[in-house]
């Protein structure tokens, strides 16, 4: 009996594992992202995000800016917000519950609590 809760215990914690959040010192804010994800500049917007390790300014030809994205991501359209979005190809407008909002997520992705703005979120 005591095996199983172990095991179940831990399998929660394994589902729970796929986000953090991550203090951004240039915007004071608190953000929900990747665990692996990495503070950097975009030159162009003059501004720093969490992004992939490997994301680099990349030009969005439907918004004309330049976006910090991988470099196997593209411009998707989400037609709940009539907009092009760079994203990684595996991303699709995904309804967020608790927002009311459909934003582009990894398929399967569930938005998840940030206790510092109290909203619930998906994973930059």
């Amino acid at each position: 009996m005591k095996k199983k809760l172990l095991i179940l215990i831990l399998l929660c914690f394994s589902f729970n594992a796929y986000s953090e959040q991550k203090f951004n010192p240039y915007n004071n804010e608190w953000e929900t992202v990747n665990p692996d994800a990495e503070l950097k500049y975009n030159p162009f917007s003059n501004s720093h995000e969490y992004v992939p390790p490997d994301a680099v300014p990349r030009f969005n030809a439907y918004s004309g800016e330049y976006e910090m994205e991988s470099p196997d991501a593209s411009a998707k359209y989400n037609p709940y917000k009539n907009e092009y979005e760079m994203v990684p190809d595996n991303f699709e407008p995904t309804y967020n519950p608790f927002s009311g909002e459909h934003e582009m997520a990894p398929r399967g992705a569930t938005p998840e609590f940030n206790p510092y703005s109290g909203e619930w979120e998906f994973a930059k």
